[in-house]
């Protein structure tokens, strides 16, 4: 089942450090190919150092037999974090799940639905359930841990596999 791009995903949001004093900047474009280009610059200055797209709340929900993600993107050898999000009522809660980029390789990356953990403004949490597919309702990249400077990555696809 295809997350993005598809019919399921109409928006991005951009949040980045800002919320908490930081300066780091971010922007995505959807190309006219319909891939998804995530870049900007991450600053360490004033306790800051994230920047992040989150997609808009799915046009539908993701059914309980997956068990993997598979993505299709091109990066800049930086590490990122998808992240996929739970029901609404959760809010802040994101199940998150780190992966390497290549410079200027398109890669294919499956990241298992059991090796996701919950955070809650990036702090990891033990009291949610283990992350299923049916409780996804929303997904997006992030870049942290101490990564600064330019960043830039494009997301072909982002799929549910089981």
């Amino acid at each position: 089942m295809e997350l993005f791009p598809s019919e399921l995903i109409t928006d991005w949001n951009i949040i980045n450090d800002g919320v908490m004093g930081g300066q780091s900047t971010s922007a995505y474009t959807i190309r006219n190919t319909g891939e998804l280009l995530f870049e900007g610059t991450v600053s360490l200055a004033n306790g800051g150092g994230f920047a992040s797209v989150k997609s808009s709340e799915l046009s539908k929900e993701v059914p309980d037999h997956f068990s993997s993600v598979k993505l299709l993107l091109k990066g800049d050898g930086h590490s990122y974090y998808l992240r996929l999000y739970p029901d609404h009522k959760e809010k802040g809660v994101a199940y998150v799940h780190d992966f390497k980029t290549k410079p200027d390789v398109w890669q294919s990356i499956e990241l298992s639905l059991n090796e996701f953990y919950p955070t809650f403004r990036g702090n990891p949490i033990d009291d949610m359930p283990p992350l299923s597919s049916n409780m996804i309702r929303n997904t997006g990249f992030m870049i942290k841990d101490g990564q600064a400077g330019s960043f830039r990555l494009l997301v072909k696809s982002v799929e549910m596999t089981i």
